[in-house]
């Protein structure tokens, strides 16, 4: 089951779209959410951020998906962004589980 999850987040710091998406590479799922500015002009200011997974599982992605658009609704896309560069993240209580699903942040 192929899990591809489209947002686009409109806040008061600007506009921008979360893409998360099982890529396949031969027989290998490589699992990744994209993060960034939605207007290509505002990618310099803020350059956004990548998160590949552990799981392909589409109810942990959803999970994963749903959480990176709540929290930039409430104004953490620059915190996400300056974290996920030195590999922390600001998850809320009730996701701390999801860390255990990151292979990476680039």
């Amino acid at each position: 089951m192929a899990a591809n999850y489209f947002s686009k987040v409109e806040t008061d710091e600007g506009t921008y779209m979360v893409l998360t998406k099982i890529r396949y590479l031969g027989f290998l799922k490589m699992p990744r959410s994209t993060v960034m500015p939605f207007k290509t002009a505002e990618f310099i200011a803020a350059p956004g951020f990548r998160i590949r997974y552990k799981t392909s599982d589409p109810e942990i992605l959803r999970e994963w998906h749903k959480m990176i658009v709540a929290l930039i609704k409430n104004g953490f896309f620059r915190a996400m962004d300056d974290g996920a560069h030195i590999g922390c993240f600001p998850y809320p209580d009730d996701k701390k589980h999801l860390q255990q699903f990151v292979k990476k942040f680039i």
